[in-house]
């Protein structure tokens, strides 16, 4: 969220233009929560699964994560 809040200053941008953002976050950190209540059991067997994937894969996960990072600061210079 700095990274963002840094590029939105340092382009002049309002406060309220990390909204989006912020808003994508908050929804993938529910996510759990609204597998959880969306699919009842289902989620229940389900979510382990899916962070015991996650962790045997944690890799990937960090991968994924700076090339979003790239992808930002890229932008940022074009």
């Amino acid at each position: 969220m700095l990274a963002v809040a840094g590029s939105l200053a340092g382009h002049d941008k309002p406060w309220w233009n990390l909204l989006p953002f912020l808003c994508l976050t908050l929804l993938l950190l529910a996510l759990p929560l609204l597998a959880l209540l969306a699919f009842g059991q289902g989620a229940t067997a389900a979510l382990p699964k899916i962070r015991n994937w996650a962790n045997d894969h944690s890799w990937l996960v960090s991968e994924a994560v700076v090339l979003i990072f790239v992808a930002i600061v890229v932008s940022d210079l074009l």
